[in-house]
């Protein structure tokens, strides 16, 4: 990501790379809501947001260089913030 600004072409791969982890979001929120996992109140937009904003690389870099936590640390909190915001209890 702090290379893309000095390539155009790791640029292009950082904007590809990142419409790819949106749309997986989306896919998220979409089935969440098929399956009707959703929480009373909860749009497919806002379950697509809560899950891109938090397993974004930033996120993921913050949480893990920053702060010091074990990759198994940061997903487990991911998932277990994820099923709080936006799935049933």
């Amino acid at each position: 990501l702090a290379a893309g600004p000095s390539s155009p072409d790791v640029a292009a791969a950082v904007t590809d790379g990142l419409a790819r982890h949106r749309a997986g979001a989306e896919l998220f929120g979409r089935r969440l809501a098929e399956l009707g996992g959703l929480r009373d109140g909860v749009s497919v937009e806002h379950a697509t947001t809560s899950c891109a904003v938090m397993t974004s690389p930033e996120n993921w870099r913050q949480l893990t260089v920053d702060f010091g936590w074990s990759y198994d640390r940061a997903e487990a909190w991911i998932i277990d913030s994820l099923r709080t915001l936006v799935t049933h209890p």
